[in-house]
C-alpha cells in the first residue's frame, strides 16, 4: 500500500508539477524566514551568557534625581569611588569588579599610532569576567602599575606573528599632551561577539583613576540564593556611611542582570549600542506571519486539489480503501512535500545567512555556533507541522463519511467538482486569514519606513548627507583647530567646517549652574553644549529671537555669547524678549576660579534633537570654549568626495602626524544609534515583500484551480448571454470580499503593534488613516492583478470548448 501510494504521488508530481512546485516554493521560503529569524533571535538572547556565573552577575547603576536643581540622569556607569566598598559592607555580595570605558583611544606602538578600543581596570576585572589567558604572566596582569593585557585579535592586528608580551605601548592621555607607557604582560581571549562590551587593550588603573569623579562601570556577583532586591534594600544605609544623607536620598540604585543588558537597557553612555526586546519579538512575530502565510497557502492548495480528487477517492473506496488508508496517503504526500521544502529551505538559509546578518547590522558570522542546534530542533518540528497541516483537507471534509461511493455527488449541476458551499466558505476563510497576515506585514513596512524617515529628517543636519565628522579630537588637535579649519576651507569643494562638544548623534549630559542678575535661579542648572560660532548656520538651524554668535576665532578670553534653546526658555520661565540681552554667566570651578568670564544671552534657537528621537529635548545653553570642541564636522560637495577626503587626510597629516585620523559620515552616526529601527525597517520590508509574494503565488495557484473547476459553468453563462466583463466581475467579486474582510481584522491588529512600537519614541510619526487605506488599496491591486490574467483567460474562453471540458 505504501509503495503504491508513493508511486501515485510521484506520478502526479511528474505529470502535474505546477501546484506541487508552488507548494514547495511557498513552504521553503517560509521555512527559510523562520530559520534565519530564529538564529538571529537566539543570538540576541544569548548575549553575555558565556560569562561564568552569568545568572548571578549584575551591573550596578545609579540614578541621580535632584529635584532642587532639576538634575536627573541615569547612566550605565557611575562616578563614586566609595562604591567599591559594597563588597565588604553589604552581605550577599560575593565579588565586585569595575572598569573605566575609554572608548576609542590613541595608542602608539613603536612609531605607529592607532585608535584602539581601550578599557582601564584592576585585577578584579579579570576575576569577575573570567578572562581566559593565552600567554603571559597571569599573576602580574593588571596588578602591577603601568601594565596592560591585549586581546588575541589585537595582538595579531598590531604585532602580526610577533609575541607582544613584554612590548611597550604608549597611551595618549585624555585632554593632555602627555603619553603614558604600559608594558604588555599577557595575551587573552577575545570576549565573545555576543557580549555587551569588547576591548583590544585593558590598561591597569593608577591613582589618578581612583577618585569620586571617575566614571566607572560597576559589576557585582551575588552569593547563591541572594536576590537583587536584598542588596537594593541595604544600599541607602550603605551610601550614608560615605556621603551626606541628603545626597544619598537623591541616589536610586539599580541592578541589571548582565544577560539582560543587551536587550533591556537603553541608558545613557552604554558601552555599545544595545538591542531592543520589543523589536526582537516584533520581528519574530513578522517572521511567524510569513510562515503562517506559507502554511495557509499550502493548506489552501491541498484543499482545492483534494476536492478535485473525489472520483479517485471514490474508486479507492470501491476497491476497499477506508478512512485510515486515505489518512495515511494524505500524510505521506504532505510529509514528502514538507521534507522537500525543508531541504530547500535549509539551502536558502545557508545561502542567505551572512547577507541576512549584514542586513541587520551584525557581523556576517553572528550566531554561526547556534545554527546546528537550531536546525536540529526546528526542522523536525516544522516538518511535523506541515505534515499535519496537510491532513486538514481530509479532516475538514469528513472524508470517512463523504467519500464512500463512486457516484458524482461531489459534482455540481454543471458536472464540476464541488468547490462551493461550506467547502468554499472554508477556503475563503483560510485565504482571508492569510491576507490578514500579509496586510499586517504591509502596514508594518509603511509605518516603519515612515518613522525611520521621520527620525532621520529630524536629526542634526536634517537630510544633509554630505557631512563628515572627525571624532574625538585630542588636546593637541583642537588647539590647532582654527588652523585646521582655515586650511580645509581653501579647498573649494569643502563648503563649511564647524565643531562641537559631542559628535552628532551623541547626547551631552553635562549640566552647570549659572548666574543671572535679579533672578532667583541659583538652585537650577542647565545642560551645556559648547559649539563653534557657525554651528547653527552650518546645520541650518533657525533662531527664533536675537542674533547668532560673534566670530570668536578660538579666543576664550572674550566675554561669552550665550544662546538658549526654546526648552531652556520654558524651563526658566522666561519670555524671549526678556531673555535677550540679559547678563548671564555659567559656573565651572577650575582651581577655585570660574573659567567663564561672563557675558549675555544673545539669542534663542529653535528646539532641535542632537541625539535619538527616543529622548526628550533638554534645556540647553550654547556657547564657545575652544578646549571643549572635541568634534569637527566638514560639509563637502558630494560630487567631489575623493578630492575632499584627500584634502582632509593631507591637512591632518601636516598638522597632526602623530595622531590617526578617524572620521564617519554624520548620516552613518545616526544609523548606528537607530540600529534597531533600521533592523525593523530592513527586515519588515524584506518580510513584507516575501509575505505578499507568497500570498500572490498561493492565490494564483488556488484561483487557477477554482476557475478551472468552473469552466463549464462559465461556458453556460456565456451561452445564456453573459458578457466578458460580467464574467470577470463575477470571478473577482470573491477576491474583493476576501481582501475587504481581511482589512477589517488587519487594521486593528497592525495599529496595536505599531502603536506599541512607536511608544518607544519621545517624538514619533502619526498613524494616519491614509496609511491603512493605502495598504488596503495596495492589497486590492496586488490581489486583482494576481488573478486578473486568469480571470481574463477564463472569461474569454470559447463556450463550446468550455462545454466540452472534461
Amino acid at each position: 500500500m505504501f509503495l503504491s501510494q508513493l508511486k501515485i504521488i510521484i506520478r502526479n508530481f511528474i505529470h502535474k508539477p505546477l501546484y506541487p512546485a508552488i507548494s514547495i516554493v511557498v513552504l521553503s521560503t517560509g521555512i527559510a524566514c523562520v530559520l534565519l529569524t530564529s538564529v538571529w533571535i537566539r543570538d540576541e538572547l544569548s548575549y553575555d551568557s558565556s560569562f561564568n556565573n552569568s545568572d548571578k552577575l549584575y551591573r550596578l547603576t545609579i540614578e541621580k534625581n535632584d529635584q532642587t536643581t532639576g538634575y536627573h540622569t541615569h547612566i550605565a556607569r557611575s562616578w563614586y569611588e566609595w562604591m567599591k566598598n559594597i563588597k565588604n559592607d553589604i552581605p550577599g555580595v560575593k565579588d565586585f569588579g569595575r572598569f573605566i570605558g575609554r572608548g576609542e583611544t590613541t595608542i602608539k606602538i613603536d612609531s605607529s599610532v592607532f585608535n584602539s578600543r581601550v578599557l582601564k581596570a584592576n585585577e578584579d576585572f579579570i576575576r569577575i569576567f573570567s578572562i581566559r589567558f593565552i600567554e603571559g604572566n597571569t599573576a602580574a596582569a593588571l596588578k602591577e602599575p603601568n601594565t596592560a593585557i591585549i586581546s588575541k585579535s589585537a595582538a595579531t592586528k598590531y604585532f602580526g606573528t610577533k609575541n607582544p608580551v613584554g612590548e611597550i605601548i604608549q597611551d595618549y592621555l585624555m585632554n593632555s599632551r602627555e603619553r603614558k607607557e604600559y608594558r604588555i604582560t599577557a595575551i587573552v581571549e577575545d570576549l565573545p561577539v555576543n557580549s555587551h562590551f569588547h576591548f583590544e587593550f585593558v590598561l591597569a588603573m593608577d591613582k589618578s583613576d581612583l577618585t569620586d569623579w571617575t566614571w566607572y562601570y560597576n559589576y557585582i556577583l551575588l552569593d547563591d540564593n541572594v536576590k537583587p532586591s536584598q542588596i537594593i534594600e541595604q544600599f541607602n544605609q550603605f551610601a550614608e556611611k560615605y556621603i551626606k544623607p541628603d545626597e544619598a536620598k537623591t541616589l536610586t540604585p539599580h541592578l541589571q542582570k548582565i544577560t539582560d543588558i543587551h536587550l533591556e537597557s537603553s541608558k545613557d553612555r552604554e558601552l555599545e549600542e544595545n538591542g531592543n526586546k520589543k523589536i526582537l519579538f516584533l520581528l519574530g512575530a513578522l517572521a511567524l506571519f510569513v510562515f503562517f502565510v506559507s502554511i495557509l497557502n499550502f493548506i489552501n492548495l491541498q484543499y482545492v486539489v483534494f476536492l478535485r480528487k473525489h472520483k479517485a477517492i471514490a474508486v479507492l473506496n470501491y476497491a476497499g480503501a477506508d478512512f485510515y488508508n486515505h489518512l495515511a496517503s494524505q500524510f505521506l504526500q504532505s510529509f514528502i512535500y514538507s521534507l522537500l521544502s525543508a531541504m530547500t529551505g535549509i539551502f536558502i538559509f545557508e545561502s542567505l545567512h551572512s547577507s541576512f546578518n549584514i542586513l541587520l547590522g551584525k557581523s556576517p558570522d553572528a550566531g554561526h555556533e547556534l545554527i546546528h542546534t537550531t536546525l536540529w530542533f526546528l526542522v523536525p518540528v516544522i516538518i511535523l507541522i506541515i505534515s499535519l497541516a496537510g491532513l486538514y483537507p481530509l479532516l475538514v471534509t469528513q472524508a470517512k463519511k463523504k467519500v464512500s461511493s463512486i457516484t458524482s455527488k461531489h459534482e455540481d449541476s454543471y458536472g464540476n467538482p464541488q468547490i462551493r458551499g461550506n467547502r468554499y466558505r472554508i477556503l475563503k476563510s483560510l485565504i482571508t486569514v492569510q491576507y490578514i497576515f500579509s496586510i499586517t506585514l504591509l502596514i508594518t513596512v509603511i509605518v516603519a519606513n515612515r518613522q525611520v524617515r521621520f527620525i532621520m529628517n529630524h536629526r542634526l543636519g536634517n537630510n544633509q548627507n554630505n557631512i563628515i565628522c572627525v571624532k574625538g579630537l585630542p588636546v593637541q588637535v583642537y588647539n590647532k583647530y582654527q588652523v585646521f579649519k582655515s586650511e580645509l576651507l581653501t579647498n573649494p569643494d569643502i563648503k563649511d567646517v564647524t565643531s562641537s562638544f559631542e559628535n552628532p548623534s551623541s547626547e551631552n549630559l553635562d549640566m552647570m549652574s549659572f548666574e543671572a542678575p535679579g533672578v532667583e535661579l541659583k538652585e537650577k542648572m542647565l545642560y551645556v553644549y559648547p559649539v563653534d560660532d557657525n554651528f547653527f548656520d552650518f546645520y541650518q538651524i533657525d533662531l527664533v529671537a536675537g542674533r547668532n554668535f560673534r566670530e570668536f576665532a578660538g579666543n576664550d578670553t572674550i566675554h561669552e555669547d550665550y544662546i538658549l534653546n526654546e526648552c531652556a526658555l520654558k524651563y526658566l520661565g522666561w519670555k524671549a524678549e526678556d531673555a535677550i540681552g540679559k547678563p548671564f554667566t555659567l559656573r565651572f570651578e577650575n582651581e577655585k576660579n570660574n573659567i567663564f568670564s561672563g557675558g549675555t544671552i544673545v539669542g534663542i534657537v529653535k528646539d532641535f534633537q542632537m541625539s535619538s528621537m527616543k529622548n526628550k529635548i533638554k534645556p540647553y545653553v550654547f556657547f564657545q570654549k575652544s578646549f571643549w570642541l572635541f568634534s569637527a564636522q566638514i560639509k563637502y560637495d558630494s560630487t567631489h568626495l575623493s578630492g575632499v577626503l584627500d584634502k582632509i587626510e593631507t591637512t591632518w597629516k601636516d598638522l597632526y602626524h602623530d595622531y590617526p585620523l578617524e572620521y564617519d559620515y554624520v548620516e552613518d552616526l545616526y544609523k548606528q544609534i537607530y540600529k534597531n529601527e533600521m533592523q525593523l525597517k530592513n527586515l519588515s520590508f524584506a518580510l513584507g515583500i516575501i509575505g505578499m509574494f507568497l500570498s500572490c503565488l498561493g492565490l494564483w495557484g488556488i484561483t487557477g484551480i477554482i476557475y478551472e473547476a468552473r469552466t463549464k459553468e462559465i461556458g453556460i453563462r456565456k451561452i445564456n448571454g453573459a458578457k466578458t466583463i460580467q464574467i470577470i466581475t463575477w470571478l473577482l467579486k470573491d477576491i474583493i470580499m476576501i481582501v475587504s474582510v481581511a482589512l477589517l481584522f488587519a487594521i486593528p491588529l497592525s495599529y496595536y503593534l505599531m502603536d506599541q512600537w512607536l511608544n518607544n519614541f519621545a517624538y514619533r510619526t502619526s498613524l494616519n488613516w491614509w496609511i491603512f487605506i493605502s495598504a488596503g488599496i495596495i492589497a486590492f491591486l496586488i490581489a486583482i492583478l494576481t488573478v486578473s490574467l486568469q480571470s481574463w483567460r477564463t472569461a474569454t474562453r470559447n463556450p463550446v470548448e468550455a462545454l466540452r471540458y472534461e
